[in-house]
């Protein structure tokens, strides 16, 4: 990486992949490895294009790990191969049951749906999962959500949603959304770093 203290402190409190790219002369696929493998902590929206929301604060930690140990920032040699790789790689793919059960897990759930009313449609809960709308209403009629059905939508009671989103048979979803991989691995993070047990 090379960069500037001056043009780092520069920065608003919160960058994107592209400024972090543009500030510590990145790639697009270094500064994505960083991000994914948790090297620079960072949140994910779940959208397919700008994702990443960066906090100045955590840049520069991260920017002080790098200049103590720069080889923990080396890129493995398969991320460059050049061979087709997954999107992301994640080295948790469930929460344990003792981290599902955390404050933790509950409060980050609870910012996530902080923004819906008591009502949410079954949209806006494929909107904060990251599965698709046909996904929520299959969980809705096999009785995994309580639900109202007024023509032409389907609602979902937003605290009935929160219990879904921490219960065992969500965590336990084979094939998980991107969305859900991110939001596990953001949890997983906290509750190791210290956050509510």
């Amino acid at each position: 990486m090379k960069y500037r203290w001056k043009d780092i402190k520069n920065l608003p409190d919160e960058i994107s992949l592209e400024d972090l790219r543009i500030v510590c002369h990145l790639s697009k696929s270094t500064a994505r490895y960083y991000l994914q493998s948790g090297l620079i902590h960072c949140e994910h929206n779940g959208k397919k294009t700008h994702c990443y929301s960066i906090k100045k604060s955590d840049l520069i930690t991260a920017l002080k790990n790098y200049e103590t140990s720069p080889h923990k920032f080396a890129i493995p040699r398969k991320v460059n191969a050049g061979k087709k790789r997954p999107k992301t790689s994640f080295s948790i793919t469930q929460l344990p049951g003792r981290e599902l059960e955390s404050k933790t897990a509950k409060s980050f759930y609870q910012n996530k749906l902080a923004q819906f009313p008591d009502l949410i449609y079954a949209e806006q809960a494929a909107e904060v999962t990251g599965y698709t709308k046909k996904t929520v209403v299959r969980w809705c009629n096999k009785g995994h959500v309580p639900y109202l059905y007024k023509h032409p939508k389907t609602y979902i009671p937003k605290k009935d949603f929160l219990l879904f989103l921490l219960s065992e048979k969500y965590n336990s979803i084979a094939k998980k959304s991107e969305t859900h991989l991110w939001d596990i691995k953001s949890i997983h993070q906290k509750f190791r770093n210290g956050g509510k047990k």
